[in-house]
């Protein structure tokens, strides 16, 4: 194969020009933490966005795509000045565009050469999803090219025949969760697949039982949070977000600026850790070259982009108190004790109506029990739970990047049930209701 193309100066001649409101005490003992955050991109974020951006585009050099060894001084282009990774790096870089220059026109121009190349690894396959639904592109194709790679197991290989593995998989679910193409037994059996091949400290390795790596374990987590919050996927989430927290070293990294920025896409998206975030956003910043890039690469540049535009997220959806009360003799009562099988209903508003709040329950050995909503209300049964202290965890997330950007914690105990005490189970259920 051969590649060839004009410059005009440096720009190619193809296709460019184009509360708890009171205290509640008895039985149940409540408390409230407020973590509430003022997340704004500072001015060194913001010219360090800008020059990464300028590199971006100035790397490309007239090419319609990224990846060339020697993009300044290409005139003739032949495979032997391709990096092996050309095809991931210009999927990445067009994702990191539409991010933050969603206007310029070598996204187009990238994408008429996507159009052209013959996509086979499966990862590819869904990062091609991404751009193109990103771009408002059918995906009709690759929907299917995917799906057809589905394994018995519930997981993906890197093309069709071969076994499943954790990265495939966790791309792939990524790919079919923003198409919206998928059934729900494909995706069911997808996260399945993760779910299995978590391992005991939390982090995610290439395949079930391998070493636990950042980079593995990021990507998943970022496939894991398109998916409901059942009780398995948030348990799953919780304990790869301790992994991931426990790798991050003492100047912010995670090793290097891909799996930083990664890693800090997940957690954002995960947990409200306001110290490990700005750890890593600083360490981000200093360790941008002066030329704009991160490492002279258009991968790591596009991934340390896309995380210092997360960075610019600012929070506006601070939790107000919540009410508590429960039904009793048929009336809507303030309340603050509880055992088993009783109901509970919780008010959550936020000063952001836009704002999309979720609520789990967690228990003191971090265990965590998802909600479900119907009509308005979020319910949670509390079954017969073992008496302790349980914690409500109600999260507030933009809504455009599922960012994380307020939170507030309530812990309340189960009091003890007294022998040969009853309780008539007739769908009792602890209710959250969001106002």
């Amino acid at each position: 194969m051969r590649i060839e193309y004009r410059k005009i100066g440096s720009l190619s001649s193809a296709y460019f020009n184009k509360a708890i409101g009171q205290c509640l005490i008895f039985l149940l003992v409540v408390t409230m933490h407020h973590y509430s955050i003022a997340w704004a991109q500072n001015s060194d974020q913001a010219v360090a966005i800008s020059n990464g951006t300028n590199w971006l585009i100035a790397n490309k050099q007239g090419a319609l795509f990224w990846g060339l060894r020697d993009p300044a001084n290409a005139i003739e282009v032949t495979e032997e000045d391709l990096v092996p990774t050309y095809l991931r790096d210009t999927l990445e870089a067009v994702t990191a565009l539409q991010v933050v220059s969603p206007l310029s026109p070598d996204i187009p121009d990238a994408i008429t050469w996507i159009e052209l190349q013959n996509v086979s690894y499966s990862e590819y396959v869904a990062r091609k999803i991404k751009v193109f639904v990103n771009q408002g592109i059918d995906t009709t194709k690759e929907v299917a090219t995917l799906l057809s790679r589905q394994n018995p197991d519930g997981g993906f290989g890197g093309a069709a025949g071969y076994p499943s593995n954790v990265l495939d998989t966790a791309m792939a679910l990524q790919g079919l969760a923003v198409s919206g193409s998928a059934d729900a037994t494909t995706i069911s059996q997808a996260v399945s697949y993760l779910l299995s091949s978590q391992n005991a400290d939390g982090g995610f390795g290439f395949v079930k039982g391998e070493a636990s790596r950042v980079y593995y374990t990021a990507l998943v987590m970022q496939a894991l949070e398109t998916q409901s919050k059942t009780t398995s996927v948030a348990n799953s989430l919780s304990k790869a977000a301790t992994y991931l927290i426990s790798k991050q070293q003492a100047g912010g990294s995670w090793g290097n600026v891909a799996d930083t920025s990664l890693a800090f896409q997940a957690l954002t998206r995960s947990t409200l850790d306001l110290i490990s975030r700005s750890a890593a956003i600083s360490y981000l910043t200093s360790s941008q070259l002066p030329d704009g890039s991160w490492d002279e690469d258009p991968y790591s540049t596009a991934l340390a982009l896309r995380a210092l535009s997360d960075s610019g997220i600012i929070s506006s959806a601070q939790i107000n108190p919540i009410n508590l009360t429960k039904v009793i003799d048929g009336i809507s009562q303030p309340a603050s004790t509880y055992s088993a099988y009783e109901t509970m209903t919780i008010g959550v508003t936020t000063a952001d109506p836009d704002a999309l709040l979720e609520v789990t329950v967690q228990d003191s050995s971090g265990t965590i029990f998802s909600t479900r909503t119907e009509g308005g209300e979020i319910f949670f049964d509390t079954q017969n739970l073992a008496p302790g202290t349980y914690t409500i965890i109600v999260l507030a997330t933009d809504q455009n990047t599922g960012i994380i950007i307020d939170e507030e914690r309530f812990t309340f105990t189960i009091r003890d049930v007294k022998k040969g005490q009853n309780y008539v189970l007739q769908g009792q259920l602890l209710v959250l209701l969001i106002c």
